[in-house]
């Protein structure tokens, strides 16, 4: 059974919301901000928001 919520891009979004900038949360989850970003509309269309 695939998980609602993958914990791991929950926790990408609260680094991103930490850190403010695509740049900075990507830098340290050591990831491209294309990656990040890619995370977080997957993030976004599972929530539908």
């Amino acid at each position: 059974m695939k998980p609602l919520l993958d914990v791991l891009v929950i926790l990408d979004a609260l680094e991103l919301e930490k850190e403010g900038s695509f740049a900075a949360a990507s830098a340290k989850l050591f990831k491209t901000p294309s990656a990040l970003s890619y995370t977080v509309h997957k993030l976004e269309n599972d929530l539908n928001i």
